[in-house]
């Protein structure tokens, strides 16, 4: 062999591949990882009494496809990112709620419940990109799960209440649920309170129309203690899950994803009305996907994991009149995830490789709620009205990746994001009728405003029964 151009196209090798007395000659080029394009190989063949002439042999190396550019790569890697965010988001709202409730005296009641989100868009190919923006919208109450409404400024007295009123207001134990709800005389307060909140969404599971089994999504579940040490302070544990599935494209490219999370939250009073609130949590991030091969000949699978931290401080003041309350504030939250590098299994050489990832966010809001209470004839109301400007920093998640077989010294792929500045505008408008058996209905409408993508709007209804 006596060369080849350009020299770092690729390796050869002549082999006698003939038989005694009958010599045949093989000539093998294997290409490097890192070229594409023509190659000529030059080469010479000698026996003992003389040496022939060079020989040519041109060799065309067909590029491989650039990954970082199929819809469904880009998709999943889309959608491991959106998960990650969502479910920091919802966690963190789940608890930014809890903490919202310890306001005032500071005194935390027990409360568990879980409320039933409406059918998302699962079935929508391109919801891995499209849903985190739509539930911003609900993002104004915290998440599809709704707080009980605290009271605003109610008299300690039964002054101003008919006998009737009285009754419906005074629904025992079963609205614990409720904070700064009126109780009964006798009602102890326990510095020790226990809570479970969340959304979650199951039925079944459509893609393109056809039914593909049952659906189980929530963004976020969490349970959690906290403990009143006094009036100036608050402190709690929680820990949460989260799962979602996410369908790419529309040849059934898909990724599933859980987190598992733990966190620590606690409330400041210093002086009256005013209240600082805090939220840090570390979770869990798993991830199982499935990619539609482009050239039609199956699926590649894969499985990755990830960890992530985030936190909330959120500040503020209410000012309480007699039957109504309103709350300007700020907060401010922060995560990070970083996601593991993971190999693909896929025939052939369709295989990829995706390398470390980190998928960042930074949200600030200033916001105003105002809250207030009614008591009419079939029971009692609670309005409540929220407007809040966020502004999001999306840092520059890019994702490296590499065909399997040529991660350790063939091309490496980059899918490139930008860093994005989002705001938005999110306005509610909700109330809460509380009955006298303790069951309480919801409706809550909520907008959406974003700069870049237009206008969101969800409505929540939701039925709550008291724990016997």
């Amino acid at each position: 062999m006596l060369s080849v151009a350009p020299a770092e196209a690729g390796k050869v090798v002549v082999r006698d591949v003939g038989t005694a007395g009958k010599p045949s000659y093989q000539l093998s080029f294997a290409a490097s990882g890192k070229f594409a394009g023509a190659a000529v190989v030059s080469y010479t063949l000698s026996n003992a009494f003389a040496t022939s002439k060079p020989g040519v042999v041109n060799v065309t190396v067909t590029a491989r496809r650039d990954p970082s550019v199929d819809p469904e790569v880009i998709g999943l890697q889309a959608a491991q990112a959106d998960a990650a965010r969502r479910f920091a988001s919802a966690q963190l709202s789940n608890f930014t709620q809890r903490l919202e409730s310890l306001h005032g005296d500071g005194w935390g009641r027990s409360s568990f419940g879980l409320s039933l989100t409406p059918p998302n868009d699962s079935g929508n190919p391109t919801a891995a990109l499209a849903r985190w923006q739509a539930d911003e919208a609900d993002r104004v109450f915290g998440t599809a799960v709704k707080p009980f409404m605290r009271k605003a400024a109610l008299r300690p007295s039964d002054a101003g209440f008919s006998s009737d009123a009285r009754q419906q207001a005074d629904v025992s134990g079963a609205t614990s649920g409720l904070p700064d709800m009126p109780q009964k005389p006798d009602t102890q307060k326990q510095a020790l309170s226990l809570w479970l909140g969340g959304a979650v969404d199951f039925g079944q599971h459509y893609v393109n129309g056809r039914e593909t089994g049952f659906r189980f999504r929530t963004n976020g579940v969490s349970v959690g203690g906290d403990y009143r040490l006094s009036d100036l302070a608050t402190v709690g544990v929680g820990a949460g899950f989260s799962h979602d599935r996410s369908d790419v494209g529309q040849n059934g490219s898909r990724s599933t994803a859980d987190s598992a999370v733990a966190a620590v939250y606690g409330s400041l009073r210093p002086s009256k009305g005013v209240f600082l609130d805090g939220v840090l949590g570390y979770g869990t991030l798993q991830y199982d996907a499935s990619r539609y091969l482009s050239d039609g000949s199956g699926f590649a699978t894969g499985e990755r994991d990830g960890k992530q931290v985030f936190g909330a401080l959120v500040g503020g003041i209410e000012m309480r009149q007699e039957t109504w309350m309103w709350s300007p504030y700020g907060r401010v939250e922060l995560m990070s995830a970083k996601l593991d590098p993971y190999t693909e299994k896929a025939a052939g050489i369709n295989a990829l490789s995706y390398f470390k990832q980190t998928v960042r966010s930074r949200i600030g809001a200033l916001g105003v709620r105002a809250e207030g209470i009614y008591v009419g004839g079939l029971g009692t109301w609670f309005p409540r009205a929220r407007l809040e400007y966020r502004h999001q920093f999306q840092g520059a998640d890019d994702a490296r990746l590499a065909y399997a077989d040529l991660a350790a010294d063939g091309p490496v792929y980059v899918i490139r994001t930008v860093p994005q500045q989002t705001g938005n505008w999110a306005a509610g408008l909700g109330v809460k009728l509380l009955l006298s058996n303790g069951m309480t209905i919801t409706l809550d409408y909520n907008s959406n405003l974003s700069m870049e993508s237009g206008r969101t709007q969800s409505v929540m209804f939701g039925i709550a029964m008291p724990l016997k």
